[in-house]
């Protein structure tokens, strides 16, 4: 669900106060980043289920998959640091349901900093090195069927324990769903992440965050945003 082009979030009155102005764009930018990673993560998902036993054509999706898994993982942290601080600047009550619903987030996150001083400790438990993503993928003309996939990041020593997403009494929505990203860095317990449900999350948010702008700036001389400029040089 991509913020619209009459979102508040787009048109921030001119009257704003600055740093409230950058707070909420980078909100806004923290959604999209989000967002676009998670349909390009779902497309690659696809690609990646439909190719398995073609290695040559999956080898080169490894790095999308987890490109995009991690900048959501990335994306979401910030997000959620720029929420508590523009509640903050005004005194009001932060969303603990969103806070507390992408908690895991915040800690998986962590758990990918620092990652050379991290690897001693994840090379004694055979841990990929970004660990591992599941998802379900489904297709219309095969209504019956479902795909459970897994991918690791890296060389791979061994495979037990590695998590993989159970779709059992779950609805799928669209042909890849419940996406899950798993890492323990050099801690003991893993920790899994839905993906999926973190954008939902996310997308609760921002809707409720665009309800309560909407009011507050509307009829309001706006300032001019996502400017792009080009130059045209001729050379002789």
């Amino acid at each position: 669900m991509p913020i619209g082009p009459d979102s508040p979030l787009r048109r921030i009155p001119a009257r704003l106060e600055s740093r409230q102005r950058l707070f909420l764009d980078g909100i806004r930018y923290s959604a999209e980043m989000t967002e676009l990673a998670y349909a390009r993560l779902c497309h690659t998902a696809e690609e990646a289920t439909r190719r398995v036993n073609n290695e040559a054509e999956l080898g080169a999706l490894h790095s999308a998959l987890f490109l995009d898994a991690w900048s959501m993982v990335d994306s979401i942290h910030r997000l959620r640091a720029l929420v508590l601080s523009l509640h903050a600047l005004d005194g009001s009550a932060p969303p603990q349901p969103f806070l507390d619903s992408t908690s895991a987030f915040y800690e998986l996150r962590n758990l990918s900093q620092h990652l050379n001083r991290r690897l001693p400790g994840m090379a004694s438990r055979n841990e990929p090195v970004w660990g591992s993503l599941s998802w379900v993928t489904g297709w219309p003309d095969q209504p019956n069927d479902c795909w459970i996939t897994m991918a690791m990041a890296g060389a791979v020593v061994t495979t037990p324990g590695r998590p993989m997403v159970n779709p059992l009494g779950r609805t799928l929505r669209g042909p890849v769903d419940l996406v899950e990203l798993t890492s323990r860095g050099d801690s003991l317990r893993p920790l899994t992440v839905s993906l999926t449900e973190g954008i939902e999350h996310l997308q609760a948010y921002v809707a409720s965050l665009e309800r309560a702008l909407a009011p507050q700036f509307s009829n309001e001389p706006t300032l001019g945003a996502d400017i792009v400029a080009v130059a045209q040089l001729r050379l002789g």
